[in-house]
């Protein structure tokens, strides 16, 4: 090539570099164009090229204009530059693998490069590699810890200790909450009107992650504390209400959770309603409101016929009101449209909401021994009991869990462990009056046997 053409091909490559800076991107892709026409073998005019392409949105063709490349005799593919705009064009092609692999290659060759590291840390949290991310996001705290990007992108990790490396587990998992905890702390001293989930502001989306986090963590009163703060803010926020019920019911506070779930059902839209119903009714169910329970199972199967959880309320519900020909259609439904393996879990999972209640009916029947009517769904609440005890274990600081899991065992005969059970409750959460209610029925049950 002539230096005239040289000449020519680095001007409109400069015009295009200044148009592409100020954010003239149609008229830098023009100008890239007349560069690429003038001097197409010019690595720097096609990596320019590329980068405009993306900016634009126009992922495929930077991939084609990329592939170009390494048909040139100069080898560029080692260069930073080159490897961050490959990284790009892989996700923005959604090849998240090979993404993370030009990424690591990027980190490799700039280690400690704040811009490489988040765009590792990021592509190993979308790539579900959170073990990975941990590691990653560790160091980029040691080097800025006050970066905000960096705190948010530790906001995209599940908790759990297990996905975080063992050599770092103890410290990212400690820098992490407490970056959390001080967000938390800023945000209910600040929070105020103009604070609300439905602007999303920073504040508030803060806050409701330390509330996740806190429930993961099983610190079910912290989290209740910011929930309130956040529903002061938005009262209208049927997902919220959800959440937040869930807390309230998990903390034994039944009245409070009613009323979220409540509110889920009038502010949210089809599948929110539903769902809000299907909270009040197990939360129906486990205060022994079968009645009330299976209406609002009935009422969520006509608002959706193929909500097949409600399916198993009502034949759940209908089997302890006796209510056969409802039990029948249940079964019918279920067998004809959910595999067998996921049937018998579903129903398993809805006895435990009703073995406490069914034991607060059959209070007078209880006397040991007597021969037990054989039920149907007896092998379903056996094996629900296995899942609890086997939960009660793997949550230990969970209230609610050893709560259902002594209801459970109470529904089967089995007094001795289901007071241990409950008294773990109560330990955990001295206030549960669901809790107290079947450990004080455990009590007359354990005297009437002893008599």
């Amino acid at each position: 090539m002539s230096l005239f053409s040289r000449e020519k091909a680095m001007m409109f490559r400069d015009l295009a570099q200044l148009s592409y800076d100020a954010g003239l991107l149609a008229v830098a892709e023009r100008q890239v164009e007349q560069a690429v026409d003038v001097c197409g073998d010019d690595p720097q005019v096609v990596l320019l090229q590329v980068e405009i392409l993306l900016e634009l949105g126009k992922h495929k063709d930077a991939k084609r204009v990329l592939d170009s490349l390494t048909e040139l005799e100069i080898d560029i593919t080692n260069s930073p530059r080159y490897l961050k705009a490959a990284c790009l064009v892989h996700a923005g092609c959604e090849d998240i693998g090979g993404a993370v692999e030009v990424a690591e290659c990027l980190s490799r060759m700039l280690p400690g490069d704040i811009g490489a590291m988040q765009m590792l840390a990021g592509l190993y949290i979308e790539a579900e590699r959170f073990n990975d991310a941990g590691v990653v996001l560790r160091e980029l705290l040691q080097r800025q810890a006050g970066n905000e990007g960096i705190k948010r992108l530790l906001g995209s990790l599940p908790l759990n200790k297990d996905l975080l490396a063992s050599d770092v587990q103890t410290e990212a998992d400690s820098l992490l909450m407490q970056y959390f905890m001080n967000a938390q702390r800023e945000v209910v001293d600040e929070a105020d009107a103009s604070a609300t989930m439905c602007e999303m502001s920073d504040r508030a989306i803060d806050m409701l992650r330390a509330a996740r986090r806190c429930v993961e963590e099983e610190r079910l009163a912290d989290a209740e504390r910011l929930y309130r703060t956040l529903i002061e803010q938005n009262q209208h926020d049927a997902e919220l209400m959800l959440e937040a019920g869930r807390v309230a019911c998990n903390l034994g506070e039944e009245e409070i959770a009613l009323e979220r779930f409540e509110k889920a059902t009038e502010y949210g839209d089809e599948d929110g309603s539903n769902h809000g119903l299907a909270e009040q009714a197990k939360l129906h169910m486990q205060g022994g409101r079968f009645v009330s329970a299976i209406g609002g199972w009935i009422q969520i199967i006509r608002n959706d016929k193929k909500y097949w959880e409600a399916w198993c309320g009502v034949v759940v519900c209908g089997h302890v009101l006796s209510r056969h020909q409802l039990v029948n259609r249940g079964v019918g439904e279920l067998k004809l449209h959910v595999p067998k393996v996921e049937r018998r879990r579903m129903l398993a999972k809805m006895w435990h909401h009703i073995a406490d209640a069914q034991m607060l009916q059959h209070e007078l029947e209880m006397s040991w021994p007597c021969e037990k009517e054989v039920s149907p769904l007896d092998e379903m609440l056996e094996e629900a009991s296995k899942t609890l005890t086997n939960m009660r274990e793997k949550y230990p600081l969970r209230a609610d869990v050893h709560y259902h899991c002594a209801a459970t065992l109470e529904a089967l005969g089995k007094v001795n462990i289901a007071k241990h059970a409950i008294d773990d409750a109560l330990h955990i959460n001295g206030r549960y009056e669901a809790a107290k209610q079947l450990s004080d029925r455990l009590d007359r049950v354990k005297e009437m046997r002893a008599a």
